[in-house]
C-alpha cells in the first residue's frame, strides 16, 4: 500500500470524537498482541478518551487525510501525565496513536518531529514518554532508549504496564 497523502495540523476541542475514534481503533487493535483482554478491556476505556486540555493545547498534532480522516495523533506538554510535575527541561509525549490501516506511512514519525520542534522552540533539552509495550520499537526508532518496564495506575485505578523512555535533544 502506498503512504497517503496527510496535512499535520495542530487540534482543537472540536476534534474530540474524531480522536477519541482514532484512539479506539488504534489502541483495540494495535495493543492487543501485548497486553491480556482482562487488562485491555479495563484499561481501553479509559485509554481511548481524547484529553480535552491536550486538544486545546497547541501542542497536540493530527496527521489528517486530504478527505480529512485522522491517520495519527500525538502530542507533548511540560508537565508529566498523570502527577502534572513539571521539570525543568523536561517534555513529556503524550497520547501517540496512528490508524492500523496507517501504519508505516509516517504520520506518526511526522508528528513526533513536530513535537520535537516545538519542544526544543519551548527550550527543553529532553523528551520522555510512558510508552505501551506495542510501541517500544516505534519511539526507538525515533531516538528513544528505554529506561524501565513498569506499571502505572490509569485514572488512579487501572493498573496499566508500560515502558518508560527517554530521548535527550542533541
Amino acid at each position: 500500500m502506498s503512504p497517503r497523502p496527510f496535512v499535520l495540523r495542530a487540534t482543537s476541542i472540536a476534534d474530540r470524537d474524531a480522536v477519541s475514534a482514532l484512539l479506539a481503533i488504534s489502541y483495540a487493535t494495535l495493543l492487543a498482541a501485548h497486553y491480556e483482554p482482562g487488562e485491555l478491556a479495563l484499561a481501553l476505556p479509559i485509554m481511548s478518551q481524547a484529553n480535552p486540555e491536550l486538544l486545546n493545547s497547541g501542542a497536540f498534532y493530527v496527521a489528517a487525510s486530504d478527505d480529512n480522516r485522522l491517520l495519527g495523533c500525538g502530542g507533548w506538554t511540560a508537565a508529566a501525565p498523570g502527577s502534572g510535575d513539571i521539570n525543568p527541561g523536561t517534555g513529556h509525549i503524550r497520547h501517540f496513536a496512528t490508524h492500523p490501516d496507517a501504519l508505516r506511512q509516517g504520520a506518526g514519525t511526522a508528528i513526533m518531529a513536530r513535537c520535537e520542534v516545538a519542544a526544543r522552540a519551548a527550550g527543553l533539552t529532553k523528551l520522555e514518554c510512558l510508552s505501551s509495550l506495542q510501541a517500544e520499537p516505534f519511539y526507538a526508532s525515533q531516538g528513544f532508549h528505554a529506561l524501565e518496564r513498569k506499571t502505572v495506575l490509569l485514572a488512579g485505578r487501572v493498573s496499566f504496564a508500560v515502558v518508560d523512555m527517554l530521548r535527550i535533544l542533541d
